[in-house]
């Protein structure tokens, strides 16, 4: 037999009577309501932590035990690095065993005492005691030392550059 075609009036009260007669989500227990869809598991939030500045060795330079020595002795001292009385930027007084201090110029990695190391035990304190420096110290560090290979200086250059 051919399905009967009812008229669309007749259809949308049928579908009415359906739907009255079942139970809404809201008015029906809680335990006959479908459970909630579980969202995907978010994965664990993760910091990315700046990475600390590293001191020369760590990068590959060359470093003799006698100036990390001594440069962290005075690196971690109170004052054993402080900035100059004419407020320099970049310029720090590094103590010294050997004189009353040195005066350290970060922005140039220049220390004023007659070491011709690349890196002193002065300007290596500053870097141990203002680590925001040490980047811009292993980056000239390379240069200078690319620099004196070129030129025959094994050294690299480096203390005694600065004026007193």
């Amino acid at each position: 037999p051919a399905p009967q075609h009812q008229p669309p009036q007749q259809q949308l009260q049928q579908q009415r009577s359906v739907w009255q007669q079942q139970p809404s989500r809201s008015t029906a227990a809680p335990s006959q309501q479908p459970p909630f869809p579980k969202a995907p598991a978010a994965a664990p939030v993760t910091l990315q932590k700046a990475k600390a500045p590293r001191l020369p060795e760590e990068l590959g330079f060359n470093v003799s035990r006698g100036v990390k020595q001594k440069g962290w002795e005075i690196g971690e001292m109170e004052d054993g690095v402080r900035p100059t009385e004419d407020g320099e930027p970049d310029v720090f007084f590094s103590h010294s065993y050997t004189d009353n201090c040195r005066r350290v110029d970060m922005a140039l990695f220049e220390c004023n005492c007659p070491n011709s190391l690349a890196c002193c035990s002065h300007v290596y304190a500053a870097m141990v005691g203002l680590p925001e420096y040490r980047h811009r110290s292993a980056l000239l560090w390379a240069l200078r030392q690319d620099l004196g290979a070129s030129a025959g200086d094994e050294t690299g250059g480096g203390g005694g550059g600065m004026a007193p």
